[in-house]
């Protein structure tokens, strides 16, 4: 299924709080769960671990081979294979639990998570206090914290910031200094330590205010047309135009669906003709225009290369506006 929602038992192993999502599955919970709570409502209080990998030679002996499987404890599923000594499998339970001082604290509240590719891929999304407003409450920021653990080698697991801008329900990883986001990768061969994503989290609490100051920033400069174009360019790593066989030319189909956001974006009337107009073109793009499906957007857009595309799009805005 393309959404690549895991189900299990007839039931998908994904939950949220509030509105129906896009892909209108899974279960809707009430607000204000503990992180306990909203691991057993989406499915994901299972743990994994490492069973030794053998062979069978002629004689029908078993012979191990050195690795490891991955396997799922509820089911005994194999999430994965050909684990080497010093892999080391992430339980989904301690990720939660990184939320627990933050929920307690009411600075925090549980807002989804799930499991996808068959278990190989769990979420959990917590949704922060520190959110803002422009124009008079026409335009309101969100703020939300995004934890990644993968059931797979060659994957590490991630926690990170991350904001939607509620006008258009479009997800963006801003960029506060230079390139840098808000995130820390912990890979399999390291010991899991949640206390150093939760430092990150308590260090954090300014982001919201550094973002509103170069929203409004960006609200204020206003691009002439033909920025525009070089604007995209710059931030898709695009080139505008390619040669017909007549020798015209014709704009290339990205920079087409780029030109039509800008004008066609929800809530493109809030800062029209502004800096500010140009970088939510250009998030709204990664998550509602380029790519194949809405799910692989989202999946570009939280773990892909969609994360430094946005990050591209403020920096370039903000220097083009300077």
């Amino acid at each position: 299924m393309g959404h690549n929602i895991e189900v299990r038992d007839g039931k998908h192993q994904f939950a949220y709080v509030g509105e129906d999502t896009w892909h209108g599955l899974g279960k809707r919970v009430p607000a204000g769960l503990s992180p306990d709570q909203f691991l057993k409502e989406c499915g994901l209080d299972w743990r994994v671990e490492k069973r030794p990998g053998y062979t069978t030679n002629r004689k029908g002996e078993m012979i191990p081979t050195g690795k490891s499987a991955l396997v799922r404890d509820i089911d005994d599923a194999v999430l994965d294979d050909g684990l080497t000594g010093g892999w080391q499998p992430f339980q989904n339970e301690d990720w939660f639990d990184i939320f627990h001082e933050f929920v307690e604290r009411g600075e925090l509240e549980m807002h989804s998570g799930g499991s996808l590719k068959g278990g190989r891929s769990v979420f959990g999304l917590a949704k922060s206090k520190e959110g803002f407003e422009l124009f008079n409450g026409r335009d309101v920021y969100e703020s939300y914290w995004l934890f990644h653990n993968p059931h797979m080698k060659g994957y590490s697991g991630n926690a990170r910031h991350t904001s939607t801008r509620v006008v258009c329900d479009n997800t963006l990883q801003e960029a506060l200094s230079g390139s840098s986001v808000a995130a820390i990768a912990i890979w399999h061969n390291q010991k899991f330590d949640p206390e150093i994503i939760a430092e990150m989290i308590r260090r954090e609490h300014q982001r919201n205010v550094e973002l509103k100051a170069k929203a409004e920033f960006l609200i204020s400069k206003r691009y002439a047309k033909e920025d525009i174009v070089d604007y995209f360019k710059a931030v898709f790593d695009l080139e505008d135009a390619k040669p017909n066989k007549d020798g015209s030319e014709r704009v290339v189909p990205t920079m087409q669906k780029l030109l039509k956001a800008v004008d066609e974006q929800p809530g493109a009337e809030l800062g029209e003709g502004s800096y500010y107009q140009l970088f939510n073109a250009a998030t709204y793009a990664v998550d509602h225009v380029i790519g194949k499906t809405s799910e692989s957007r989202l999946a570009n857009s939280w773990f892909g290369n969609g994360t430094n595309t946005k990050n591209k799009a403020l920096s370039f805005a903000l220097d083009m506006a300077g």
